[in-house]
């Protein structure tokens, strides 16, 4: 996943549409509320699929350019 940001508001976040348009490519429909969801256990995992990046503030995959 590439480096995206994620605002208060969920129709503004590039992190949350990105997570949506993936999940519906999988899954069929997916709404804003579901992959906040997501990203919420995401974010909240000790070794997650996703990492916030400090120097950046934004967000992205674990294994974003390795």
């Amino acid at each position: 996943m590439p480096p995206l940001p994620n605002g208060r508001i969920p129709q503004e976040s590039g992190l949350l549409a990105y997570l949506s348009d993936r999940i519906a490519e999988i899954d069929g429909d997916c709404t804003l509320k579901e992959a906040q969801r997501v990203f919420y256990c995401f974010a909240n995992m000790k070794n997650g699929p996703i990492i916030f990046d400090k120097a950046t503030r934004l967000w992205r995959g674990c294994r974003y350019a390795i």
